[in-house]
């Protein structure tokens, strides 16, 4: 039973992480806000009930993702958070009873919308506009000054001459986005992406055209102390900020339960997009009093509002096959705008899903699209047919694609023919794609045109194209040619875990990938190394671990392996952020989700030495709860500090 709560911890660890990487780093979100908070809330609640199958890597441990390097790299003054969410009023009245406790004191909630844009840091210097920076990972965003200084509700002066450190919203109008894509040849998908992709232009005279809005909502720093949030509002108000003229400040839950039924009805009538309501202490000698999470405030949390759906026909299921052979039911809708986005796909996720909800081809169903991408059948409206046959969604005997033998694993369905052609394909995208060996120029549609044509059999084949064999496809220029073989030749330079990730074995994600690089180092001692072995690693359960064996022992992936070693020239691997690299560091206090041990291990492979006490000689000391002499001997001698959610947040 416990190797099952791990697996499906470790599945949404990577999940989630994926979705991160898309949502924060590519402006590409490929799930549903809604999809992805419950998925969110799953992986927390497994965490809590089980503790010993935490993982250091965990989303629930950091915010977000990396910021993009088109643009120069910013530091946050300070740390941009983001919020915990609730999802009801028993959820606030929990949250509103839970801070009680923490500050010792009643309070008043302020009520705002939760805006759906770009989040910003903007700083003025007696009086000017010194700098914009996109929030980014919350510590370090995009410098997009020129950009900001296009948005016209942005001042560029202001009358206060003190510094001013404030975040605000970067958004695009409903009837601004309409009209941009109304004249594009490749429309937006909804309006956050238009407000992101806007506010990343190179050329600060497309973002000017795109006519986004700033509503300012946060003072960070500023040399005036306010009582109340509503203080600060009207300050940046009378600053010539554009402020959400909508706030209300409540005493009771009650009020805000009404407020929220007044939001709703309000919601579509609003020329801009809002997912929610954003819940504030008023009081802001409290906010301190209140503190942060390691990736949160609690003097503030956000209330997500219901997902938006519509209802639509499916008019059939086709069956897609992954990399690993898990066979994925989709359905194909009746086009239906959901948002401001036509709709014609469905992720049914497995077919237990298609068991649960009982939808069949023809059926009326409720789709939901909550945040962007990826939409989800949520139940069945109706069934249009009498007939409880007509329709039925049978899971495949056989493969869809190659027609190949099938088996049934938990809640899947997976190919177990190896030559499947569709399993290729996505094996050969996956191995190209950014986060294995990040062949550049080399995307999705290319290696599928490459792989039809068969130019392109197995990965190792892409090492070999050559100009003459790109030329000849429809559509390839010089330029083109040109990128796609100069990034598969940077491609050759690349770090152990990478290429370890990009090998797609079964189970081994980013961050397996990775405790596999750091244990052996080196790709024969991998290739070599016992079941017992590699279950010993923390991190790494008996089903990967039998995936690695089963890889290395095949006799066609140990020829194509052997092919790409070849090829491969490594680089040192980057798998951990080493600033206390050399130092001799000090943990003391306990923590509630980190084991000691699992704090050692972290700065013995980081380079960092451990040690039991604190003496003249230390560099660091990194202390949680109830922390003794430990710390208050490194304060006595002056020693660096930090927590270790701190400590944790760096790595």
């Amino acid at each position: 039973m416990m190797k099952s709560v791990k697996e499906k911890i470790d599945a949404l660890v990577e999940e989630i992480k994926k979705y991160d990487h898309n949502y924060y780093v590519l402006d590409n979100p490929i799930v549903s806000d809604h999809e992805y908070d419950m998925k969110y809330k799953e992986l927390e609640r497994l965490e809590k009930e089980n503790p010993e199958f935490l993982r250091l890597d965990s989303p629930t441990k950091r915010i977000g993702g990396e910021p993009l390097s088109e643009f120069s790299n910013l530091t946050h003054e300070k740390r941009l958070y983001s919020l915990d969410n609730t999802y009801s009023i028993e959820d606030i009245n929990k949250y509103i009873e839970k801070v009680k406790k923490i500050v010792e004191s009643d309070f008043t909630l302020v009520a705002e919308l939760k805006l759906d844009g770009i989040s910003m840091a903007v700083k003025y210097i007696g009086g000017k506009l010194e700098y914009a920076a996109t929030r980014g990972n919350g510590k370090v965003g995009e410098n997009v000054t020129e950009n900001a200084k296009t948005i016209k509700s942005l001042p560029l002066s202001i009358p206060y001459k003190g510094e001013l450190l404030i975040r605000g919203e970067a958004l695009m109008r409903h009837s601004v986005f309409k009209e941009i894509n109304s004249k594009s040849e490749k429309p937006f998908a909804n309006v956050r992406n238009a407000a992101a992709g806007s506010m990343r232009q190179l050329n600060p005279k497309i973002t000017a055209q795109r006519k986004l809005d700033f509503i300012a909502y946060d003072i960070l720093s500023c040399g005036i102390f306010f009582e109340t949030h509503t203080d600060e509002l009207r300050f940046l108000k009378e600053n010539g900020f554009r402020i959400d003229e909508y706030s209300k400040a409540f005493k009771e839950s009650e009020e805000i339960e009404k407020h929220i039924d007044r939001v709703l009805k309000k919601r579509e009538t609003l020329d801009f997009e809002i997912d929610g309501l954003v819940l504030k202490i008023e009081e802001k000698n409290l906010w301190e009093k209140a503190g942060y999470t390691s990736k949160a405030p609690r003097f503030a949390i956000a209330y997500k509002l219901p997902a938006r759906q519509e209802t639509t026909l499916v008019e059939d299921v086709i069956f897609q096959v992954g990399r690993t052979g898990v066979i994925t039911p989709v359905a194909k809708l009746k086009p239906v705008n959901i948002g401001g986005v036509v709709v014609q796909h469905a992720t049914l996720h497995n077919f237990e899903e298609v068991k649960r909800l009982g939808v069949r081809k023809g059926d009326r169903v409720f789709v939901q699209r909550a945040g962007d991408v990826i939409p989800k059948i949520t139940s069945v409206a109706e069934h249009l047919n009498d007939d409880m046959f007509v329709g039925v969604i049978i899971p495949p005997k056989e493969c869809p694609v190659c027609n190949g033998d099938v088996k049934k694993e938990e809640v899947y369905i997976r190919c177990t023919n190896p030559d499947c052609p569709a399993k290729n394909l996505r094996q050969i995208q996956h191995f190209v794609s950014k986060t294995a060996l990040d062949i550049e120029f080399l995307g999705e549609k290319t290696v599928e045109i490459l792989v039809e044509r068969g130019i392109v059999k197995r990965p190792s084949d892409i090492f070999r194209l050559n100009k003459d064999q790109l030329l000849d496809l429809e559509g390839f220029k010089e330029k083109s040619v040109s990128n796609i073989l100069n990034s598969i030749d940077d491609s050759k330079k690349t770090s152990l875990s990478r290429f370890i990730y990009a090998l797609g074995i079964d189970g081994v994600g980013e961050y397996i990938a990775n405790l596999l690089s750091e244990r052996f180092g080196d790709i024969e001692k991998l290739r070599e190394a016992t079941l017992e072995e590699l279950i010993g690693i923390n991190g790494i359960g008996e089903k990967v671990a039998k995936n690695l064996i089963d890889y290395f022992e095949d006799d066609r992936k140990e020829s194509e392996l052997n092919e790409l070693l070849e090829i491969i020239d490594f680089q040192e691997n980057q798998t951990v952020e080493k600033f206390f690299s050399g130092k001799k560091i000090v943990v003391t206090g306990s923590h509630p989700d980190y084991k000691r041990n699992d704090l050692f291990d972290i700065i013995k492979r980081g380079g960092g030495t451990v040690q039991n006490s604190t003496g003249k000689n230390t560099d660091l000391v990194v202390y949680g709860e109830k922390a003794g002499s430990k710390l208050k001997k490194a304060k006595d001698l002056n020693i660096e500090t930090m927590t270790i959610d701190e400590f944790i947040e760096r790595i």
